[in-house]
């Protein structure tokens, strides 16, 4: 299968394509002109050109003992090279992440002090455990993603793939039994497509290329983790449409 530069290189900041551009002899044909697509639809500043020079010039110095050693001159150039309109939806991101996150810790207070109050309830219960598991869950993967670790973004869009097909065999559920819902269940159902709703928007921000390539996944690990996310998520509506199925025939 061909490789397709102009989608791979969307993730590259303009940094990437003029050095790309600047060192032509060392690529492929198609590799230059595809760089040269990209970039033209982009606004270059003259940050940009200096920072291209600036790596250029860092190939052609010799490393010293007394200077800084050349990868971490690299490391520290690409670092700065990361276009700052996607350092700004990230930072977007990680706000609306804790936002959602306090709201859905906030709702827990309630089924807690149920839970505390009953019985016969135990923690290791499946209602406990499935009420539980995304407040522990979400800070786990939401730290690795704040470190830029590949396993954070896989955790969290995962999670939320899975989140939203579980929403839809549930919202199949309610309308399946429609004329049967009372008015709280109508409400249960609102609140169910709002979330699922949420979810399908964080899923699509995490796998635009140049979010992706932020926290260093590619598009093989994008596609990957859609296709085992997808598995997962048919696995457990299935087994929740049985379960659902029997608590109202049975």
């Amino acid at each position: 299968m061909e490789f397709n530069f102009r989608e791979s290189f969307q993730a590259y900041s303009n940094v990437e394509l003029l050095n790309i551009i600047g060192e032509a002899d060392k690529y492929q044909p198609e590799a230059v002109e595809a760089a040269r697509h990209v970039l033209g639809g982009r606004e270059v500043h003259d940050s940009d050109y200096e920072q291209a020079d600036s790596f250029k010039a860092a190939l052609q110095k010799p490393a010293t003992t007394e200077e800084e050693s050349l990868s971490d001159f690299l490391e520290s150039v690409m670092v700065e090279t990361t276009d700052p309109k996607v350092i700004k939806q990230v930072n977007i991101f990680y706000i609306t992440m804790t936002l959602l996150y306090v709201w859905q810790v906030l709702s827990l207070i309630q089924p807690l002090d149920a839970f505390l109050q009953c019985d016969d309830c135990t923690p290791f219960s499946t209602d406990f455990l499935k009420m539980i598991f995304p407040a522990v869950y979400i800070p786990v993967a939401m730290i690795l993603l704040i470190q830029r670790k590949r396993r954070g973004w896989f955790l969290l869009t995962g999670l939320f793939i899975v989140n939203t097909i579980v929403y839809l065999i549930e919202l199949y559920s309610f309308a399946y039994y429609w004329k049967m819902l009372s008015r709280a269940e109508y409400a249960v159902m609102a609140g169910v497509t709002v979330i699922m709703l949420v979810k399908i928007g964080l899923v699509l921000f995490l796998y635009r290329p140049a979010i992706a390539a932020y926290f260093n996944v590619r598009e093989r690990a994008r596609r990957n983790t859609l296709i085992i996310s997808i598995a997962i998520g048919i696995v457990l509506s299935t087994f929740m449409a049985l379960w659902l199925f029997v608590a109202r025939h049975v």
